[in-house]
């Protein structure tokens, strides 16, 4: 019936509407991809899904990760998470707006930061699920992604702790003794800098 998942998530999307509309939140445009989250593409992050307010036409952008199949509602809970984060002012978050809606109002269970479908979701979704038919989507297996290594040196203030990070590079330009506070710690006195 579909040929890419975005079509799929978009169709569901669109199925959605009412589910939000009868619970007094205005639906507005989205765009929806198949994407690693930002800075979780190895195996070891949990963020299965994530919602952007930045793009320049203020249409906000929804990223579903592509280890999710089919089986069990498949991405639908994630894209319910993410819609609801898309519909509701930005800055709203993980707060009462945010976790009444998806609780009460979708049926998604668990903490507001790690939602998954309970049993009055899996009612109102079914007839979407059966509508839409199989996601036409082979899980992408991300486990043996290599983990990338930082590639900053963690600097810590002597006098006030502030931890801060920088690049080997800027650490040999300048001489680790040169390193100081971000907070101005001690300006003017001698503040030491932890490096590495």
């Amino acid at each position: 019936m579909f040929s890419t998942r975005e079509e799929w998530l978009n169709a569901a999307a669109e199925l959605m509407t009412p589910l939000f509309e009868g619970q007094g939140v205005a639906t507005k445009p989205v765009r929806i991809s198949v994407g690693f989250p930002a800075n979780k593409r190895a195996g070891g992050g949990k963020t299965i899904g994530e919602c952007h307010y930045m793009a320049s036409d203020s249409v906000p952008q929804i990223f579903i990760h592509p280890s999710l199949t089919g089986g069990d509602m498949g991405p639908l809970p994630t894209l319910a998470h993410e819609l609801a984060h898309a519909y509701l002012p930005a800055g709203v978050g993980h707060r009462r707006p945010f976790a009444k809606l998806v609780s009460d109002g979708l049926g998604l269970v668990g903490k507001p930061t790690s939602t998954r479908a309970g049993e009055s979701f899996n009612t109102d979704m079914q007839a979407i699920a059966d509508v839409l038919g199989d996601y036409p989507h082979a899980s992408l297996d991300v486990s043996n992604m290599k983990k990338q290594g930082t590639r900053q040196i963690k600097c810590e203030c002597s006098e006030c702790g502030v931890i801060f990070r920088l690049t080997r590079k800027w650490i040999d330009l300048v001489g680790p003794e040169n390193i100081v506070c971000p907070l101005r710690c001690g300006e003017g006195d001698e503040t030491t800098v932890v490096v590495g």
